[in-house]
């Protein structure tokens, strides 16, 4: 028989390439697995951090550092529930939340200075007391939402939606109000001086319930 048509024999040398192939993709399975497992831990412990930040906004015991800490924390991560959480008297001063989702909040002395929400989706936020001056609200929807004597002096309310919202005795001096919808607010005694209201629309005439 020819020496050329025997059947080849391994030498070590395509043994040891066969051995290390065969590490690789044990090694590569390995390092897949532990990958899988860190990103389960990690999203594990996010959902543990974030159920325990919204713990800490419903608990009484609460200091309000560990609620705006936690309130923060929230807000990056997205959070849309808020309906049991203690926000109130909060120092949220310059807090950037543009098109965040913190509808039925509760905000009741809360210091927003500030704050820019631009876009944001507020309806039914109770913003009673609250200190919202300067506060960036342009095309924010605050549909309903409670604004009982709070103060927007200088406040940006460009083509926000106010439509049906409590709007009684806000200090607005100088707000922008251009294009906003008040239709079924509630304007009594607002203070509106010097504010702007062209395109502003309320159902009625604004001067028949603000001072402006």
């Amino acid at each position: 028989m020819n020496e050329n048509s025997s059947p080849s024999v391994w030498g070590p040398a395509r043994w040891f390439q066969v051995f290390v192939a065969v590490a690789a993709i044990a090694t590569l399975a390995v390092l897949t697995a532990n990958i899988w497992l860190v990103d389960g831990m990690v999203r594990q412990q996010r959902s543990s951090s974030r159920e325990h930040d919204f713990w800490l906004l419903c608990q009484p015991g609460s200091t309000p550092s560990e609620r705006e800490t936690a309130f923060r924390h929230l807000v990056s991560a997205g959070n849309t529930q808020w309906r049991a959480a203690d926000l109130r008297g909060l120092n949220l001063a310059g807090i950037s939340m543009p098109g965040a989702d913190v509808q039925y909040a509760g905000f009741l002395r809360t210091n927003l200075t500030g704050a820019r929400l631009g876009g944001a989706r507020l309806c039914g936020t109770n913003f009673e007391l609250a200190d919202l001056t300067g506060a960036e609200l342009s095309e924010a929807n605050l549909r309903e939402a409670r604004l009982l004597q709070a103060i927007l002096r200088g406040a940006n309310l460009r083509r926000a939606n106010l439509c049906a919202c409590l709007f009684e005795q806000v200090q607005a001096e100088n707000a922008d109000l251009v294009a906003a919808d008040l239709s079924d607010a509630d304007c009594l005694m607002a203070n509106l001086t010097g504010a702007k209201l062209m395109g502003a629309y309320s159902g009625t005439r604004l001067s028949d319930h603000c001072r402006a």
